[in-house]
């Protein structure tokens, strides 16, 4: 079942409320500060950009799924183990340790990445472990945060297992197997050969094995996990009107636990067959693929962006069905490719009416739109990028670094062409507002599963 086919599923017979309460729910933190969108003038090229956000982010590299691949590329050097090594051989392994080498630098990068999000989401924690003693008199509150923590457990396990981890491991065992690979090269050397066979073999391959059994004890950690999420579902009366988007967002967790977890557990153990039998590369090649396939499943079915939570707005947060309800229903309407106009009641813009007021109050509704959902400072940096001119009306001067927009600063500068900014509010919502959306709903499905859960347990 796609996306796209559960956009027609069972959805609340009303449209809910979409004039925003201060709530910290949905995974954007939903944003209903008046504070100023800050944009800093770029050295190269002088674009207005936004500066690094307190956001973590589904920005796990491609080049992560191939490690697999780069640790297998020291087979000429365990299948043509003899010596004199012929010539093709030896441009073979010239050409296999280096590539080794090189995707290493993609593990190094992940790794930044990765520890980037882990920070911000450790930050998150300690604010929500002071908020939940803060607060736990209040039933509501406490429960919500309870609803956070244990994702953010889930979250911080993934950034760490899946890729602090195996970014380690891989990428250690990468650069030996890679210099054990260009060392087979000058094999004719009795301690050079040991060395080789050493770095290339037993030695290189260990890492990889290692974390084979690290991932399988972490995936069946989360095959139980999501499995008790989805038997709770099931149980809560509530949430009947997203069972069927939760339980394949579950399942496609599971999925992906399961996936993880043979092909990190095979290809540990064919690495380490390697080092002596050239028949266990057979055994890799489906193992590499796998690791491709679950890299890209991650990161365009499971991961997701959202903002990392460091101010309470509201000490009566919304429920989180009533916040999956508003995000499903304006993702239907973005699915079909309409501004959900019934949910904003926003009147369209007649280009051919002059009425200036009546136009300046329809872009005011988008834009608070796109306040009340955490889009307004993406709009703000596409704005000035597809009208480079405009940054000026916003400055002092043209030469000046750093610009401040406010939503009633956009539609006063803009109350002149409000029909075409309108429009292109419109085409931003559904190039950008669909993933954006898409991504609240991942992070929903997973607070109301793991709140389910909690809530059938008696916890």
């Amino acid at each position: 079942m796609t996306d796209t086919e559960l956009s027609c599923l069972d959805l609340p017979s009303t449209i809910p409320n979409t004039s925003r309460e201060d709530s910290d729910l949905t995974l954007v933190g939903c944003s209903l500060s008046p504070e100023p969108v800050t944009l800093v003038r770029t050295k190269r090229g002088g674009q207005y950009r936004l500066p690094q956000r307190q956001q973590l982010r589904n920005n796990l590299l491609i080049g992560v799924g191939f490690l697999e691949l780069a640790n297998a590329l020291d087979f000429s050097a365990n299948v043509w183990n003899v010596v004199p090594i012929p010539r093709f051989v030896v441009a073979l392994m010239a050409v296999g340790g280096s590539l080794t080498l090189l995707t290493s630098l993609v593990a190094v990068r992940d790794f930044q990445l990765s520890w980037s999000n882990m920070r911000l989401l450790w930050e998150e924690r300690k604010y929500l472990d002071q908020l939940r003693a803060q607060h736990a008199r209040n039933k509501d509150l406490a429960r919500y945060l309870d609803g956070r923590l244990g994702v953010n457990v889930r979250e911080i396990g993934s950034e760490l297992v899946d890729r602090v981890v195996m970014d380690g491991f891989l990428g250690a065992g990468g650069v030996i197997v890679g210099i054990g690979t260009l060392l087979a090269i000058g094999g004719a050397n009795d301690t050079v050969f040991r060395a080789s066979n050493l770095l290339s073999g037993y030695i290189g391959n260990a890492p990889a094995a290692f974390y084979g059994l690290v991932n399988a004890v972490w995936s069946v950690y989360l095959w139980v996990r999501f499995c008790r999420h989805a038997s709770a579902v099931a149980a809560t009366p509530d949430t009947a009107p997203f069972r069927q988007r939760l339980y394949l967002r579950l399942r496609r967790f599971r999925w992906h636990a399961m996936a993880t977890a043979v092909t990190g557990l095979v290809a540990g153990a064919a690495s380490m067959v390697t080092a002596t039998m050239w028949y266990g590369y057979v055994v890799l090649i489906p193992c590499i693929l796998a690791s491709v396939f679950c890299n890209f499943y991650w990161r365009l079915k499971l991961g997701y962006d959202r903002q990392i939570m460091t101010t309470l707005r509201s000490s009566r947060p919304q429920s989180l069905t009533e916040e999956l309800a508003y995000v499903v229903s304006v993702l239907e309407a973005l699915a079909n490719h309409t501004l959900p106009e019934p949910i904003l009641n926003v009147k369209p813009i007649n280009k051919n009416n002059n009425n200036k007021n009546n136009n300046t109050e329809s872009l005011s509704t988008i834009i608070q739109f796109l306040v009340d959902n955490d889009l307004f400072e993406h709009f703000c940096e596409w704005l000035l990028l597809q009208n480079p001119t405009l940054s000026a009306r916003f400055a002092s001067d043209a030469g000046q670094d750093r610009i401040l927009i406010t939503a009633d600063s956009l539609v006063k500068v803009c109350a002149e062409t409000a029909p075409q900014v309108y429009d292109q509010a419109r085409h931003f919502l559904q190039k950008y507002g669909r993933r954006h959306f898409e991504h609240c709903e991942r992070y929903l499905l997973e607070l109301v599963g793991y709140d389910s859960w909690r809530q059938s347990a008696g916890l």
